[in-house]
């Protein structure tokens, strides 16, 4: 109301597998607008509700936005990670985020040992198959050492220019990927 938009604008307060067209929304909606990410980026199990929105409630070509996401990586040395007990990560079923390799309190500092790489990217208006989606990479070592972790970190393209990331200060010595 108060940027003059709600003659054209209508916020529907409900969970997206919730939403009925006919009921909820007058027709099917020409943009989605969407935060469903958690620090493991798609830990809220953001690609199924996107699927069933563009399945049920999207028009064809409906803007999203965020608009997509590109997911870096880089391979890390970290002792004083490799000798932690972190009950937490053994067994974890996704590499570590950037921001959880700082060096510990007396111990050794994360140490990038490869350049970062882009690991996927995800078009949100034109979803990956379901299943597997691995692709090799090569990857430029920039460091000898053992490989401890695999850090990553994500950047949402929000449209207009604007990104969003999960980037830390922690990997300010491992760049930016390309």
């Amino acid at each position: 109301r108060e940027n003059g938009l709600a003659d054209r604008v209508r916020v529907v307060n409900k969970v997206a597998s919730d939403l009925e067209v006919g009921v909820d929304l007058p027709e099917l909606a020409d943009l989605c607008v969407f935060e469903l990410f958690d620090s493991q980026l798609f830990g809220e199990s953001i690609l199924p509700i996107l699927r069933d929105a563009h399945a049920r409630l999207l028009k064809p070509g409906a803007t999203l936005v965020p608009r997509s996401v590109r997911v870096h990586a880089a391979l890390v040395g970290c002792p004083s990670l490799s000798a932690a007990d972190l009950p937490e990560l053994r067994g974890a079923p996704w590499p570590l985020m950037l921001g959880e390799l700082r060096p510990f309190e007396g111990g050794s500092p994360v140490r990038p040992l490869t350049n970062a790489w882009n690991a996927t990217s995800i078009d949100f208006a034109c979803l990956p198959p379901i299943g597997p989606n691995a692709s090799p990479a090569e990857l430029e070592v920039n460091s000898s050492g053992t490989v401890h972790a695999v850090a990553w970190w994500w950047e949402l393209d929000m449209g207009g220019g604007h990104q969003l990331s999960s980037w830390t200060s922690a990997g300010s010595t491992m760049g930016s990927a390309a």
